[in-house]
């Protein structure tokens, strides 16, 4: 058998990976201590932008729940400006309605009126020409020829005055 060396065997092996670590950190510290701050630097760039987002939506969130209370007071305040403004057009119309009434009830009181003349008019006319007629035929039939001409003259004198 061959003979056992601790040295080559056992420590040997340590040795060499000690070196090897050693080498691998002389050379390899620098870029990586340049990558481990890069990245730390990152991490910490990240970390701020997500404590501004966290900031913000924060502020976003209070801007909205302000807005979301505020909105039950201004839907009350639409509410009541609408009842008003409905209580108001609803007086308008009435007060319109109460005007169209008025008129209309004076326009047919005028109309009333000018059918009553109309009427009484023509009531008028119909009587004059019905006496007229009467007249006519009681002068032809009673009375001669001296008694028309009389009467004639009497009138003629009389619508003479009125004319003039």
């Amino acid at each position: 058998m061959e003979q056992f060396s601790w040295w080559q065997s056992v420590v040997f092996p340590y040795v060499n990976f000690a070196i090897f670590i050693g080498v691998l950190i002389y050379f390899a510290r620098g870029p990586l201590a340049k990558m481990v701050k890069q990245r730390c630097s990152d991490y910490e760039g990240l970390l701020a932008k997500a404590h501004e987002a966290q900031d913000l939506a924060a502020a976003q969130l209070a801007d909205l729940e302000k807005r979301l209370a505020s909105l039950d007071n201004e839907l009350a305040l639409i509410r009541q400006r609408m009842q008003s403004e409905a209580a108001h057009e609803a007086e308008e119309i009435k007060r319109k309605g109460e005007a169209l009434r008025q008129y209309i009830q004076g326009e047919a009181e005028r109309i009333r009126q000018a059918e009553v003349r109309r009427a009484g008019e023509k009531l008028q006319e119909q009587i004059v020409n019905l006496l007229g007629k009467n007249l006519r035929q009681e002068i032809t039939e009673n009375w001669h020829d001296g008694e028309q001409r009389a009467f004639n003259h009497q009138q003629a004198a009389e619508l003479s005055k009125i004319v003039y």
